[in-house]
């Protein structure tokens, strides 16, 4: 978590470990509002604790600039979809890399780099500096950046349009969490809401509309407070209950 809001990057970049891991989930949650909205009702010392007005408010701007800026003045910007998969691929990241230190490994693993025989190499040519993570290791050994560069040029814009028919140039996105949903099974006359990430059910009784609101009230708890996998629970939640 990083609490330094003068941490060196391009202003045209957004990186998400500028970012604390509540702020990630604020702006997952009201990127697409004006700020005005999105603070509307903002309680830093209940729930948005660990939210820093100043910060998540500076990047919550520049997106409703850049996107009053395409709808009035045609000025192309990478679009949200990209920031939300940013966030997406840096939470879950995180994730990883406190699962790496609780087995024993490094507490900041992208900042290190493995030679052949396994021993890692802290800031080494290739990693991330200790001023912030900024890239992700995928399972190849290769480095993700995290940063999204927010204007697009037309030579950008076609690479997008490319996406469909030339995938390989397409930015890859985190599959499993963006499947992840809440399942609602019934069985005669019971039935289940389901974590997708966990497994963990809560039971109603099937036809009452009342029990149902109830069985997703308390999933909803669950997503909110679960202790494994904290990002996925949290970023389900803000799929199925914002």
């Amino acid at each position: 978590m990083l609490n330094n809001i003068n941490l060196s990057c391009d202003p045209d970049t957004f990186e998400p470990g500028m970012f604390s891991t509540p702020e990630l989930h604020f702006l997952l949650e009201h990127m697409k509002e004006p700020p005005v909205a999105a603070f509307h009702g903002f309680d830093p010392h209940g729930k948005h604790r660990g939210v820093f007005r100043a910060r998540a408010g500076v990047a919550l701007q520049r997106f409703y600039e850049l996107t009053e800026l395409q709808n009035h003045r045609g000025m192309l910007w990478v679009g949200f979809d990209a920031i939300e998969d940013s966030i997406v691929r840096y939470l879950a990241w995180q994730d990883r890399s406190q699962e790496i230190e609780r087995r024993g490994g490094p507490s900041a693993p992208s900042m290190y780099v493995w030679d052949d025989t396994g021993q890692p190499y802290k800031y080494a040519i290739g990693a991330d500096s200790g001023e912030m993570v900024r890239t992700e290791i995928l399972d190849t050994g290769e480095r993700k950046p995290f940063g999204v560069k927010l204007t697009m040029t037309s030579q950008d814009l076609l690479r997008r349009d490319l996406s469909d028919v030339a995938p390989w140039i397409k930015r890859a996105d985190n599959a499993t969490i963006r499947a992840d949903k809440l399942e609602v099974v019934t069985k005669g006359q019971m039935g289940r809401v389901i974590c997708s990430v966990c497994g963990k059910t809560e039971e109603f009784a099937a036809g009452d509309r009342g029990k149902l609101a109830s069985a997703r009230a308390r999933m909803a708890r669950h997503l909110k407070t679960a202790k494994q996998e904290v990002n996925r629970h949290r970023i389900l939640y803000t799929k199925e209950y914002k």
